[in-house]
């Protein structure tokens, strides 16, 4: 739990305790599953020939390739998923396998055994990290791009000119024409420094192999027969550059774009009525785009398609003859040996040199300087990612060392998730750096709300925030269980005995007289703020009177409930577990307790309580469970659906 969520924890009201909950006798507990994933993988060298039997297509990526994605055996995926506790809630391998047409929007009326994807692998070459990297502020002004296009608004006028039909059909028409010209020119406007920056950005070279169905691949095959002809013919007056070669000891199909004759052909029709969408902006930069060229190529490979986007594809296309020759030959997929007998669904890998690179750009991506400082705290390192199925879905995400976590110090109460009353146990350390990265993005966004409101007292307040934040040691928790009571100013009749979420927050001290410093400046920014009537609407009085703060020299402890704050303070002074970093515990069985108990008095007041789908999941699954282990080497972040 980050700083961040910290200080929105600090106005946490909870409920009143019912008493202690006891620990789980189960053998089965939440802090064993948190163990597990938390432990390092164990070594496991795999064989190439070993790698290969269950990594499929990744043996025909070259030993320099930077970046991969891979799905390596999506019928496999599809079954396994649904003899688990998804198939019993309704989903189906074709659901899975036919996915794809979601995605492109393809009928799924045509959806037959024969368009079924078997695996799909996308991978970046040499130099492709760097590239990247190098592209990500293209990506970020893209988005902001399109987000400015969508906000633009000009009236129409059919609809904002109340004496649009008293005009003739000319005026009409000529309404209508200045109405796209102008929304034209704003997108122009928008897009314009988006395409340059586009047209003057590296392009890394992709390759991607998609095994399919012998009818599919059939049907592909007859469709790159065909290209030739069709290219020949010209589309929109242009004469479409239809490019075949033989690379890699495979035939290869598909276009080859020059720059150069693109800008020349829309200098020739500037004048074009239709000249409307990008055209223009690419016509504005001609000069850059005359310098640019790329192929899309396609190939057929016994079942597989091959895809390849390049520059020049006698030297970019490459296809390991053998999988000695290939990647699985390298390190770059040694992350996956450990659960290689699992069946990996999806897997992942980015260069270390991506990560070296992205420092460079980091300014470019107009970011906070929180953000930056948080991008900091991150060493540079490959990046992998996995996904397996063993008694649910794991999935597991490995980086370079993260400053924003302590290595050293574990966690204080992760004990508290053992107990059967517990739905939700969160709890993180983060190191000062951190806390501090959190602060500085929050307090950009206050800043500028004083501003706007013309009230530094805002600015006062955040500041004994801050102040109370340095006297934090980093430790801090959340913690949500089934043993609340309403309050007795909420109580009606016939529910005077049911049972409520209640909430605690926990944090670490390491210096409590700056926690009290804090704490008076906020109260005394919060009295100059009442005049002004930004203050706690009366409503809500009567529930932050309930709140009981505990602060010692070790912690604060805040709930609505002291015999809940005095157990969470003696489970941290006599904690002995060993988790590091962070851990997250979401369990339905406490819910569904809750709810069986209550599901009769809400039902006789005729509340709707979901009873029937509560069950339904707590039959078939345990929980979420989350953790994050910081070492001085990397950082591994495990999720776990964890099925029954």
């Amino acid at each position: 739990m980050n700083t961040r969520h910290t200080m929105m924890l600090l106005a946490a009201s909870a409920l009143a305790p019912i008493a202690y909950a006891q620990p789980d006798a189960s053998s089965t507990k939440p802090t064993a599953t948190l163990q597990q994933m938390a432990a390092a993988p164990a070594a496991s060298a795999a064989t190439v020939e070993q790698r290969a039997a269950k990594l499929g297509t990744l043996a025909m990526l070259p030993a320099d390739t930077e970046i991969f994605f891979s799905i390596p055996n999506l019928p496999g995926t599809a079954d396994r998923l649904a003899q688990s506790a998804w198939g019993r809630l309704g989903l189906k391998p074709e659901d899975i396998t036919t996915a794809w047409m979601d995605i492109f929007d393809y009928p799924r009326e045509k959806a037959t055994g024969s368009m079924d994807l078997r695996s799909l692998t996308i991978s970046m070459g040499a130099n492709s990290g760097k590239k990247v990297a190098q592209i990500m502020p293209l990506l970020m002004h893209a988005i902001q791009a399109k987000a400015q296009m969508d906000s633009i608004y000009i009236p129409n006028p059919g609809f904002s000119d109340p004496d649009f039909d008293k005009k003739t059909e000319e005026q009409q028409k000529a309404a209508y024409q200045q109405y796209i010209d102008e929304h034209c020119r704003q997108e122009r406007a928008i897009m314009n420094p988006v395409i340059k920056e586009f047209l003057q950005s590296p392009l890394p070279t992709a390759f991607a192999i998609a095994e399919l169905p012998d009818q599919a691949v059939a049907k592909i095959t007859a469709g790159l027969a065909a290209m030739k002809e069709e290219f020949a013919q010209e589309i929109s007056g242009m004469k479409q550059p239809y490019y075949e070669g033989e690379h890699a000891g495979i035939l290869w199909r598909g276009v080859h774009y020059q720059g150069a004759e693109i800008a020349q052909y829309m200098q020739q029709t500037k004048n074009d009525s239709n000249d409307t969408g990008f055209v223009p902006c690419f016509r504005d930069n001609a000069a850059d785009l005359a310098k640019r060229e790329a192929y899309l190529l396609f190939a057929i490979q016994g079942n597989k398609l091959l895809v390849s986007v390049c520059t020049d594809p006698a030297k970019e296309i490459k296809i390991a003859k053998t999988p000695q020759e290939s990647i699985l030959a390298t390190d770059k997929v040694a992350f996956a040996d450990p659960v290689l007998d699992k069946n990996p669904d999806i897997l992942f890998f980015i260069d270390k040199s991506f990560s070296d690179a992205l420092p460079s750009v980091l300014d470019r991506l107009d970011l906070s300087q929180g953000t930056l400082n948080q991008f900091k705290l991150m060493q540079a390192a490959p990046i992998s990612g996995l996904m397996w199925q063993d008694k649910g879905i794991h999935l597991e995400l490995a980086y370079g060392q993260d400053k924003s976590f302590d290595p050293a110090r574990p966690l204080k109460l992760a004990s508290m998730a053992d107990l059967p009353s517990t739905i939700l146990y969160t709890e993180s350390i983060n190191t000062k750096e951190a806390i501090d990265a959190s602060l500085a993005e929050i307090g950009n966004t206050i800043q500028e709300l004083a501003k706007s409101m013309a009230l530094p007292a805002i600015n006062t307040f955040w500041h004994g925030i801050e102040t109370s934040a340095g006297g934090l040691d980093g430790d801090s928790a959340l913690i949500i269980d089934n043993q609340g009571r309403l309050p007795a100013e909420l109580v009606l009749s016939g529910i005077e005995k049911l049972e409520v979420p209640r909430m605690a927050a926990y944090f670490g001290i390491s210096n409590k007289a700056t926690i009290t410093a804090g704490w008076e400046e906020i109260l005394k920014a919060y009295d100059s703020l009442k005049p002004m009537g930004l203050q706690i609407p009366e409503q809500f009085l009567p529930y932050c009177a309930m709140v009981q703060a505990d602060l010692s020299d070790k912690q604060l402890v805040i709930s609505a409930s002291q015999t809940l704050n005095k157990q969470i303070s003696e489970t941290a002074a006599n904690a002995t577990g060993t988790l590091k970093g962070g851990a997250f515990v979401l369990r339905l069985a406490p819910v569904k307790s809750m709810l069986d108990k209550g599901a009769p008095m809400l039902q006789s007041m005729h509340f709707p309580i979901p009873i029937g789908e509560i069950n339904m999941l707590d039959s078939l699954f345990d929980g979420i469970y989350g953790t994050i282990t910081p070492s001085s080497k990397d950082t591994r972040i495990h999720l776990y659906i964890k099925e029954k």
